[in-house]
């Protein structure tokens, strides 16, 4: 072995030693949750992209070309990996954040893509770094629920109170830091798994990724028809309802995160 191998190896085996304790929280995830809930956000999420993209692309094969909505929509599942491993590591305001991004991410590519429907992606990408000058978070938010079709009263009900929580991650929150404490002190401080945390987590991922589903199939509505064969399709209606709604056509039923 070379010197300069031997001290990739020396540093290597620091780093393995300094996030040895990793390990042990992905196992205490595992065996406190059992292995669907600990898996949940791959195994789900993960999955319901995989599908989701595919169906849009075989009714869409031209259209995504130029579709600011589907590009950032690719780079999802790579934030999905990423928030399963945050998860099993047990850090959770981590994921938190990614689930904010995540969801601005897709909404801004909704808003944009609904009002330039005859650029191309590069012009696309372009008025989206505009955008970023005048209309972002809540507004931008707010903006493309109101074109889902949601009610104001729907609006302050059930979504705003999810982006305001997640918020709290995403910048210094007291008010976080008190919620946390309350669980368990400790999770400031190190990492620590705590049930109730997780599985709280766990809901407003569903939350999230729910209103990221419904505004892809509201876009690509040709995909729906291909939605409604999916053998999976009931996990939906729990962890779902908005996605679950707009393939069978039932009344619109939020996740409660």
């Amino acid at each position: 072995m070379s010197e300069g191998n031997r001290e990739i190896a020396k540093i290597i085996k620091k780093l393995d030693e300094l996030y040895e304790h990793l390990e042990q929280l992905k196992v205490e995830t595992i065996s406190s949750l059992g292995k669907k809930e600990a898996l949940h956000i791959i195994d789900f999420h993960g999955n319901n992209w995989i599908d989701i993209s595919g169906w849009i692309m075989a009714e869409y094969r031209e259209e995504v070309r130029n579709s600011l909505l589907f590009f950032y929509y690719c780079m999802v599942f790579k934030e999905i990996c990423w928030m399963q491993l945050l998860f099993l590591m047990c850090n959770y305001s981590a994921v938190y954040r990614n689930l904010r991004y995540v969801w601005e991410l897709i909404f801004q590519g909704y808003y944009v893509d609904s009002r330039c429907s005859d650029e191309d992606l590069d012009r696309r990408i372009e008025l989206a770094r505009e955008l970023e000058e005048e209309r972002y978070g809540w507004r931008l938010v707010n903006s493309v629920l109101k074109d889902l079709g949601f009610s104001d009263n729907e609006i302050e009900k059930h979504v705003r109170p999810l982006w305001v929580y997640l918020n709290k991650h995403a910048h210094p929150s007291p008010l976080q830091f008190e919620e946390v404490a309350r669980a368990d002190f400790s999770i400031l401080v190190t990492d620590a798994f705590n049930k109730e945390l997780a599985v709280s987590l766990l809901r407003k991922t569903d939350a999230v990724f729910d209103l990221i589903h419904y505004a892809m199939l509201k876009s690509f509505s040709k995909a729906i028809g291909l939605a409604k064969k999916y053998r999976f399709l009931n996990e939906w209606k729990k962890y779902a309802p908005l996605t679950y709604s707009i393939v069978t056509d039932k009344d619109e039923i939020f996740c409660e995160p």
